[in-house]
């Protein structure tokens, strides 16, 4: 066992160090490999707890993982330190910091102390200690400053009955700073003059939070990296952006880079094209004023007063080159004042298989329709509706049809919005009047700084429901459309009812053996009635394999009598009475012995000609790709031949003394043949022994 300590560079050389314990092998190492079996999504996680709680008073447990005890008997005791004999084993009394598993059984424990308290502490409490905590961080939004220091006083004391240490305490409020010990605040604000001083900006969730403007910014580093693939993917992943909110910028950096990989035969490490390095090079220049760009943390403004009316918008959009799709909180009060919130934004560049606009369009709709689905379930508003806008006329046409079947495609995207959304919540708005089209075209940064329609919403959200762009009538979705799924027409002629029984009979039935079944009876029947003396007709319930076959018969001559009427009575008279003119002349045909219509085809030598399928069977199977000789070829064929010929001609017996049945090959050599395959042929044999393949 090693024992560490590793500091963290990213807070300050001054900065607490964390233990770390690692084992090196054995029977320690396994259970560890055991226990790491899972490994959650953290960047979306991150993102969910942001938007739960969009970071309020930011706390972080201390020595989370060595407070978690474990039982007596997991643990073990040390050893002499004596290096000759084999050495004991191990075991941690508290859980590993840096565990896989780590995380979880830390969100357990926080979750079994709120659980043990449940009496001691009011219900907000326990929530935030069950809903609030990422890992070791706790981040909560309340409405008043004399409730958030109620609160950090609460949260301290029921984490204490768990053997947890609330530490590092930050808030955007000086009195509730204040009101935290200052060896237990964050150290931006540890030795700061609450009075005089502004606040600093805090890392939340690997966001920047300044908490002085109470504002959500960008910390961008100054990465060129190298003029390749790898360096420029290295550039891009290093902007940490849970809630989208540069995706338009963003997006230009993703399209090099989707554009570089079209180029066949370039590796990861070859220079870029000299075209994308200029694009490159000037998007590298500009991305760092993006330290500049901002987003209010909070939903609401602190003086906005009491919210009536809460509403979601979501606008999607998609180009050849991307699809995107951005959502909105819109807020209006008691006054009637309205206020519109950033909540998150999603853009992807579209596929490299060539995809439609309107299945791009269809595609944001769906990412907007999830995206609902996921706010809805983290943000704590009393949400009265949501809205869907589109500036695809197709789109709004796919959504409303419920006529005409499409193709698979966009039948599942159209399952997936009507299961997320109803027809009446989708409405149109135009393509100049859609924030969405920046996350599908793309920003540079200094309109992704000076423009606020990304970052606040279309200026109609603002305004009155009775500005809102109105929703043009929606056309029916044409049949001649793409995803309109063609659908063959099968049209029945209904004839004249007609009074024959017959014909009603086999009507009445749709299964051929069914149908044979009733024309037996009924014949049974017939036959009865011609022979009124005779009772042996009757011997027996069930239907004898001859009165099948007479059935079958009867209704084979129904129906050519029907179909052939003047054929069949020409054919009665006498073959040369048959009128040439007819469509069945030339197949010959003929009333054979039961009055059934019959042809007079040949039956083509097909007894001797068999035999013929057989040797190219055989010759095909053997021969493949190879190539003979004369004489090797004459071989074969003989081999062929003595196959072919060892085929009985007549039945098998079933005598167990008769094994050998009756074959050409008697007569040809008086005796039988029987050809026993070679022994110890290899696959070299086709190659260096010719003969011994054939």
């Amino acid at each position: 066992m090693t024992d560490g300590a590793v500091g963290n560079t990213s807070i300050g050389a001054n900065a607490k160090l964390n233990r770390l314990f690692q084992f090196c092998e054995g029977e320690a190492l396994a259970v560890i490999r055991c226990c790491a079996m899972m490994q959650p999504d953290e960047g979306y996680a991150k993102a969910k707890e942001l938007l739960r709680e969009r970071f309020g008073n930011g706390y972080r447990i201390s020595e989370t993982w060595h407070r978690q005890a474990l039982e007596v008997y997991q643990q073990g005791h040390s050893g002499s330190g004596d290096t000759v004999k084999s050495p004991d084993v191990y075991r941690m009394a508290v859980h590993l910091f840096g565990g896989v598993w780590s995380p979880s059984f830390a969100n357990v424990a926080l979750r079994r102390t709120a659980e043990d308290n449940v009496d001691d502490f009011n219900a907000d409490v326990l929530a935030t200690v069950k809903e609030n905590f990422y890992v070791d961080d706790c981040l909560k939004s309340l409405d008043s400053e004399g409730e958030a220091v109620e609160t950090v006083k609460q949260l301290t004391d029921i984490l204490a009955k768990g053997g947890f240490r609330l530490t590092k305490w930050i808030s955007n409020s000086r009195r509730v700073n204040e009101s935290v010990p200052p060896e237990e605040r964050a150290k931006g604000v540890k030795n700061l003059d609450l009075s005089q001083e502004e606040l600093p900006v805090e890392r939340a969730l690997e966001v920047h939070w300044d908490t002085e403007h109470d504002l959500l910014r960008m910390k961008i580093k100054s990465k060129h990296g190298s003029q390749t693939r790898r360096g420029l993917l290295s550039v891009i992943c290093s902007v940490y952006d849970p809630l989208g909110f540069v995706f338009p910028y963003i997006l230009r950096a993703k399209l090099l880079f989707q554009d570089e990989f079209q180029i066949v035969g370039k590796s990861w490490d070859d220079p870029l094209e000299a075209e994308t390095q200029d694009h490159w090079a000037k998007w590298l220049d500009k991305l760092s004023l993006l330290k500049e760009f901002a987003v209010e943390r909070c939903l609401v403004p602190s003086n906005f007063g009491e919210i009536s009316e809460c509403r979601l918008h979501h606008f999607s959009d998609a180009s050849q080159d991307a699809c995107g799709s951005v959502s909105y909180a819109r807020f209006v009060n008691s006054a009637g004042e309205i206020h519109c919130s950033f909540l998150i934004g999603k853009s992807r560049p579209a596929p490299l298989k060539t995809m439609t606009i309107p299945r791009l369009e269809l595609s944001a709709a769906v990412v907007a329709v999830k995206m609902e689905q996921m706010l809805r379930r983290e943000l704590k508003l009393n949400v009265c509706g949501s809205t869907f806008w589109t500036d695809s006329m197709l789109v709004l046409q796919y959504i409303k049809n419920t006529s005409k079947r499409l193709h698979t495609f966009a039948a599942n995207r159209v399952a997936v919005i009507h299961d997320g959304s109803s027809v009446d919540q989708w409405r149109y708005v135009n393509t100049d009047r859609n924030p969405a089209d920046d996350a599908s075209r793309g920003l540079d940064a200094h309109n992704m700084i000076s423009k606020d329609r990304w970052r606040k919403g279309p200026e109609f959200l603002w305004q009155d429901e009775k500005s809102w762009p109105a929703t043009p009538q929606t056309p029916n979705l044409l049949e001649t459309d793409r995803e309109v799924k063609k659908v063959a027409v099968t049209r029945a002629t209904g004839g004249a009812v007609t009074a024959d029984p017959v014909a009603r009979l086999i009507s009445k039935y749709f299964s051929w053996n069914h149908l044979k079944k009733a024309v037996a009876w009924v014949l049974r029947c017939k036959k009865w009635l011609i022979e009124r003396r005779s009772r042996s007709i009757w011997s027996g319930n069930r239907l004898t394999a001859a009165e099948m076959d007479d059935a079958e018969l009867a209704v084979i001559r129904y129906v050519q009598r029907i179909n052939y009427e003047q054929e069949i009575r020409d054919l009665e008279k006498g073959r040369r009475s048959v009128q040439r003119q007819i469509s069945i002349y030339s197949l010959e045909p003929i009333i054979d012995d039961n009055g059934v219509l019959r042809l007079g085809a040949s039956h083509m030598g097909g007894v001797w000609e068999l035999p013929i399928r057989t040797v190219r069977k055989v010759l095909g199977a053997l021969l493949k790709d190879q190539v003979l000789d004369d004489k090797r070829l004459s071989t074969m064929f003989s081999e062929a031949e003595a196959i072919v010929n060892d085929r009985p001609i007549t039945a098998v017996s079933d005598d167990p003394n008769d094994l050998e049945a009756l074959t050409p090959s008697h007569p040809l050599k008086f005796r039988p043949g029987h050809p026993m395959p070679l022994s110890g042929l290899t696959d070299g044999d086709k190659y260096r022994k010719r003969w011994r393949h054939v």
